[in-house]
């Protein structure tokens, strides 16, 4: 922050003096001190699998009305197994992750054109691993009509730490 020093106190709290401020951080410095420690090991990145657009391969007209069903019930046998493999990809997508993360979060619900859209917690010492990992799942993806995008690293600012909010009143 460049206005100042970010305070690890609930929305306004306000206190009576500086000196105040400072005796209440003071007295949780050690759980403040070790939060710290343990997030300035780790990095955030965003996973987004998404459903691209897919282009018709069927005939849009038929000469007969038998011609007509049977493209019919030919596409929605096509997108029937497509969702199949889309679901099974993202559901390993999610297993992948799940062995190089310390904690996933999903910050948004999952909508029908993202079945997979997390914000993953890694440990700095895996980053490489992770990214190496999607980049595998990229192409399976993308032959499936699946975009994966990996953003970050980022500060892990979609995770909760364990560092207490003082709550405070005025004096």
């Amino acid at each position: 922050c460049d206005a100042g020093t970010v305070l690890p106190m609930a929305p306004g709290a306000v206190f009576s003096s500086a000196d105040a401020v400072r005796q209440q951080i003071t007295k949780q410095i050690d759980t403040y001190q070790n939060a710290l420690r343990k997030l300035a090991k780790l990095d955030e990145f965003q996973v987004q699998l998404t459903r691209m657009q897919q282009r018709e391969t069927l005939p849009t007209s038929a000469p007969t009305g038998t011609d007509f069903l049977r493209q019919k019930r030919a596409r929605r046998d096509i997108k029937r197994i497509q969702q199949t493999a889309q679901n099974r990809i993202a559901t390993d997508v999610l297993d992948r992750l799940q062995h190089c993360a310390q904690q996933i979060t999903q910050p948004t619900a999952a909508a029908a054109d993202k079945p997979v859209n997390v914000a993953v917690l890694v440990d700095t010492s895996m980053t490489a691993y992770l990214q190496d990992l999607l980049t595998d799942l990229a192409p399976q993806a993308q032959n499936h009509g699946l975009s994966l995008t990996v953003k970050g690293p980022y500060p892990p600012y979609s995770f909760k730490c364990t560092i207490p909010q003082v709550v405070c009143h005025a004096h």
